[in-house]
């Protein structure tokens, strides 16, 4: 295993266990709860993208990396609809809508999900970037990502509206979603970049922040709703730097 295939491994592997953790707990705070059962899904779809996705690009043999790189895209197509449903019922947007948007959102995922396992989205899998193996887009790739970014570029788009246009502790709530969402999607997006053959600043650490993210999100929705975030935030930020910071020196040198 590279340097790199190591860090690719650790970094999907602590997603895989914070988001898995984060969903379990957050549910379990309170069941009955819409937005706490969307965060559950919603989380739990990040696991299930994660967790195969750290053994692909390290598999022993091209046949069972493309195995893994078809089973990862099954969490990935439910993440970006579950995002938007999450929103929506921390928005309280109005049921009427929120169905009708849903409906349409779920219907494509669903669609999608059925080329999965062809050739048709993934068509193969090959080195890349000093990982063993990476998927290669097919032809509806393209498609499934700008179907998939669309949904999370609305989301965040909502939430910022949300935010903007409320005052005091919900404010703040939002505030630290919003952000901390960003700051997920941001690293998250390396992932995409390299099925394009794109290097992304942040490779190979990026995927370090959507654990964070989570973290972040789902700790700040249990106890720190009602309080004033700032503080907060501002630490999250600075571990999150700190940690970033400490993974690329110790890939810097054991790159020596």
């Amino acid at each position: 295993m590279t340097s790199t295939g190591l860090t690719y491994f650790s970094s999907s592997l602590f997603t895989a266990i914070t988001t898995f953790t984060m969903a379990i707990f957050v549910l379990s705070r309170n069941p009955r709860s819409k937005l706490y059962r969307l965060f559950f899904l919603y989380t739990i779809s990040i696991s299930a993208w994660s967790f195969p996705y750290s053994f692909m690009a390290n598999a022993p043999s091209k046949q069972i990396g493309l195995i893994l790189g078809h089973v990862f895209n099954f969490g990935v197509s439910f993440i970006s609809p579950f995002f938007v449903h999450f929103v929506y019922i921390l928005l309280d947007v109005e049921r009427a809508k929120r169905i009708r948007v849903m409906r349409i959102l779920y219907a494509i995922a669903v669609l999608f999900t059925f080329f999965v396992p062809t050739r048709l989205m993934v068509a193969d899998v090959v080195p890349k970037f000093g990982l063993n193996y990476f998927i290669v887009p097919g032809p509806l790739y393209l498609p499934y990502v700008i179907f998939w970014v669309g949904c999370i570029v609305y989301g965040l788009f909502k939430m910022f509206e949300g935010y903007r246009t409320t005052k005091g502790a919900r404010r703040n709530q939002l505030k630290l979603l919003f952000f901390g969402s960003l700051l997920g999607y941001i690293g998250g997006a390396a992932n995409f970049f390299i099925v394009f053959d794109i290097k992304y600043p942040l490779y190979p650490f990026g995927t370090y922040a959507v654990g964070i993210y989570i973290f972040i999100v789902g700790y700040g929705i249990i106890r720190y709703r009602l309080l004033d975030i700032t503080v907060y935030m501002a630490r999250a930020a600075i571990f999150l730097l700190t940690s970033m910071l400490v993974m690329a020196a110790a890939f810097g040198i054991s790159s020596i």
